[in-house]
């Protein structure tokens, strides 16, 4: 994604849309673009070949959301992120598109939900939190999931299972990607 942020930012200063000395800002600007705009498009490409286009939708703007500020964890290498990605997202969806409602996607919502609220923000690697972000992180998460958890519970009363269930999957999903961060952590101490 680095290459083509960069040679969509060289053609720009090419045809003098943009200055070469803010080169770094523009190639940041389109890799942050591609960052956010590949999920959706996958999830949505997957999710319309299952026939789960506004399932897919749901459960990626759920992942995303509580994604970003609960942390987890990250691949060292884009390649390996963007190939693992494609097999979760494909697992993800399927699992909306052929796995039915039961009462232990309920369990998974209130474990996920706590488990997020509790251990969230997880730091990167790649970019600390100082204590002011920490607090705002997890406020912001605390609050989200909840609404989403709302949302979702609501969504099983009025029998629409099959939208619980993609929303369900983004918040097991977040939470799970925690997982290896925190059994790293404990096993460290």
């Amino acid at each position: 994604m680095r290459y083509i942020s960069y040679y969509i930012v060289t053609w720009l200063i090419k045809h003098k849309a943009i200055l070469n000395e803010d080169r770094e800002l523009y190639e940041y600007a389109v890799y942050g673009f591609f960052l956010t705009t590949f999920p959706i498009i996958i999830s949505i490409t997957i999710g319309g070949i299952m026939g789960k286009i506004f399932e897919s939708i749901l459960f990626i703007i759920t992942f995303m959301l509580t994604r970003k500020y609960s942390g987890g964890f990250h691949t060292r290498h884009a390649w390996v992120c963007i190939i693992s990605s494609l097999i979760i997202l494909f697992v993800c969806i399927y699992i909306i598109a052929n796995i039915k409602y039961n009462f232990i996607f309920d369990i998974g919502m209130l474990c996920a939900t706590i488990g997020l609220i509790i251990f969230s923000p997880i730091e990167n690697e790649n970019r600390r939190l100082d204590l002011i972000e920490k607090k705002e992180y997890k406020s912001k998460i605390t609050v989200i999931v909840l609404i989403i958890a709302i949302i979702y519970y609501l969504l099983i009363l009025l029998n629409r299972e099959n939208y619980a269930l993609a929303i369900d999957v983004g918040i097991i999903l977040s939470a799970c990607l925690q997982t290896p961060c925190i059994l790293k952590e404990k096993i460290g101490k």
